[in-house]
């Protein structure tokens, strides 16, 4: 079974995101569902946790799953499945197929942006081992200090030659719902 894997960039919500990041975010996913539409892919994990303190009962693929639902994107034909608890490139790949387990994936198409294609196909090389993979990147609008592609490169580099970097991002702390959440 060919299934995708889209990485998320942080919530997407009003009241943390300037416009013209959450104008970048809505691109990309737009990107994104456009092309899943042309593919033979019926299950699709959006990918992220519980990643930001100020909300810390909110997933990134939550948020996401929200917003689509409320732009109404175009996701007729998907199953849509959430991964929240990665809080690191690594862990989207990794968590991702943990969720899709039941699958059997044959055959994964992983979504990202621009920037972070080469480190996610480093990623996904690791990750995937033979498996067959692809990686599919679009542009996205923003306005974070380490969406450099030097930057993002650079940690590629990293990843593909330094085996512990690899197993500490793996091993990072999940970014699962908090099971005490703070009241309002």
């Amino acid at each position: 079974m060919h299934v995708a894997i889209i990485c998320g960039y942080g919530l997407w919500d009003v009241s943390l995101r300037s416009p013209r990041e959450l104008a970048g975010l809505y691109d990309y996913y737009q990107e994104c569902f456009c092309h899943l539409q042309g593919e033979n892919i019926i299950e699709v994990v959006l990918c992220g946790g519980y990643t930001n303190p100020l909300k810390p009962c909110l997933s990134e693929a939550q948020s996401v799953y929200n917003a689509i639902q409320d732009k109404k994107l175009n996701t007729t034909m998907l199953d849509l499945l959430l991964e929240e608890e990665s809080s690191n490139a690594v862990q989207n790949i990794a968590f991702a197929l943990k969720v899709l387990r039941r699958s059997r994936p044959t055959e994964v198409t992983i979504y990202c942006d621009t920037v972070r294609r080469w480190k996610m196909k480093v990623i996904a090389a690791r990750v995937l081992g033979n498996m067959r993979h692809s990686v599919v990147a679009f542009p996205r609008m923003d306005i974070h200090p380490n969406s450099k592609a030097w930057k993002q490169n650079v940690q590629a580099l990293r990843l593909a030659f330094s085996r512990r970097l690899f197993e500490t991002q793996l091993h990072a702390p999940y970014a699962s719902k908090p099971k005490n959440p703070p009241s309002p």
